[in-house]
């Protein structure tokens, strides 16, 4: 029994013994790593960075996004940070040695700089339907505008690597955008991504009183002018009057804005017209056998009408009183050889602005636009030239407050008059600029210009901010006016 006992505790004390070394392999032999990589200097790695440890177990690592490797045994490991882009640079080492210890997570920071790297997105358009904008959009990236781009065109943008959202902007209301409005595009350091829209227009309405616009448009190959109609953000462009002869004069908005007066002219006669737009009809007066007209305008009170001829040696101004037809001059002083360029009324009907050129060569043929200011209400008063003005104008136009005048000049841009400070701003610069027309609620310009090429249709703040360009076409479209 004795001999037996002992076998017994020799058995259970072996059992014991291997239950031991049982229980020291139940605990952690593994630990884990944490990788995470903070970025500075204002760039970016596009496609971010690879984690190596030990040269073979790979995970993929941003510097919005870490890494975790949850099971490396314990002990030394060799973590290395790979695929820097060409614009970024490691602070310290590429190569980091870290110590696992079981049942714990090591960390390992790397800290990164990267310049901002370049590249572009190519956007295209492609617009259908009726109406087109014929100025175009802006292009958004990042809602941000960078660009314009024609309504069927295409533009390169340079922006920085990396994501990015493109959209467009500035599409009139009868167009919309394909869905999605906006694109995200990804350009890779040195890259060109890409972006296309389709836009659809359909056919635009009317805008109606003090957001319509009246222009010739002329040099057609093989067709006379046409008096044309267009909302002023350049859609729903309608003809009121084709075929009309040759040589038209600026057309001009009645103050009740139904009727439009302008001048047919030959090569021998010019007669006044007046379109009723509203109520339909059409009202011609007797032909004038001086085809030299140049201007006319409206009082407020739409009653009357301020023309220009010339009569021996002197312009003379013609008040033409529409209801009974009578006529009655106005003496604003004698200019040698003058021809009136334009007219404008002040609001309260008591003066009246106009650009009469003046012949100051005779030799050469050299005429020079002068601008002055005639007392309507004082008969005989001579009208002497303002002293702030450009060198050779146009044409006026007066602000529907009273307070100021808008000028075309002969290669000087557009002008503004301040007439309570008799100050000059200039606002445009470009030489073609002329004929400006004021919005009816004072805050917007249109005008014609030919500096994309040919003449066109713009309107821009009064200020000459946002320009804005209504018309794309073949021909020649000037001397605009705006409905009231």
């Amino acid at each position: 029994m004795g001999a037996l006992i002992g076998t017994r505790v020799l058995a259970f004390s072996a059992m014991l013994g291997s239950l031991a070394c049982a229980g020291d392999s139940l605990g952690p032999t593994t630990g884990a790593l944490e990788a995470t990589a903070t970025v500075s200097g204002g760039g970016i790695d596009v496609d971010g960075f690879l984690l190596v440890v030990d040269a073979s177990i790979e995970r993929s690592l941003t510097a919005t996004s870490g890494a975790v490797l949850p099971a490396l045994s314990a002990g030394r490991h060799e973590a290395v940070l790979e695929g820097i882009a060409p614009n970024c640079a490691l602070v310290d080492s590429a190569a980091r040695l870290v110590d696992i210890t079981a049942g714990d997570t090591a960390r390992v920071a790397f800290e990164v700089t990267c310049a901002a790297a370049g590249g572009a997105v190519r956007v295209t358009v492609r617009t259908t339907g009726e109406d087109l904008d014929p100025n175009g959009y802006s292009v958004l990236i990042d809602d941000v505008g960078q660009a314009s781009v024609d309504a069927d065109g295409a533009t390169i943008v340079t922006v920085s690597a990396g994501p990015h959202t493109v959209g467009l902007s500035d599409v009139n209301s009868n167009c919309e955008i394909d869905q999605p409005a906006s694109r995200g595009v990804t350009i890779p350091i040195g890259g060109l991504g890409t972006a296309e829209f389709e836009v659809q227009c359909a056919t635009a309405a009317r805008a109606g009183r003090g957001h319509e616009i009246a222009y010739i448009s002329s040099d057609r190959i093989g067709r006379n002018p046409t008096l044309f109609l267009v909302n002023d953000d350049g859609s729903h462009r309608e003809p009121l009057l084709p075929d009309l002869p040759p040589g038209q004069s600026t057309p001009a908005w009645a103050p009740d804005g139904n009727r439009i007066g302008f001048y047919l002219r030959t090569d021998t006669t010019a007669g006044l017209t007046v379109l009723d737009i509203e109520h339909g009809g059409r009202l011609d007066f007797a032909a004038d056998p001086d085809p030299a007209f140049e201007a006319l305008g409206w009082a407020p009170d739409g009653a009357q009408m301020a023309t220009g001829t010339f009569r021996g040696s002197c312009p003379a101004i013609r008040v033409l009183v529409l209801e009974v037809l009578e006529e009655r001059p106005l003496e604003v002083g004698c200019h040698f050889d003058g021809l009136f360029r334009s007219f404008a009324w002040s609001p309260d009907g008591r003066r009246l602005a106009f650009v009469v050129s003046e012949l100051v060569d005779v030799d050469q043929g050299t005429e020079l636009g002068t601008l002055a200011i005639a007392d309507v209400t004082i008969p005989g008063e001579d009208a002497p030239a303002l002293d702030c003005q450009p060198f050779d104008v146009l044409s006026v136009s007066w602000s529907p407050d009273g307070s100021r005048l808008v000028v075309g000049s002969n290669g000087e841009g557009l002008y503004l008059l301040d007439l309570s400070s008799d100050t000059c701003t200039q606002l445009t610069d470009q030489a073609s600029d002329e004929s400006p027309t004021w919005s009816p609620d004072g805050t917007r310009i249109a005008f014609s210009s030919a500096r994309d090429g040919h003449a066109e249709i713009y309107v821009m703040n009064a200020d000459g901010s946002n320009l804005l360009r209504l018309t794309r076409d073949t021909t020649s479209n000037v001397t605009p006016s705006w409905r009231p």
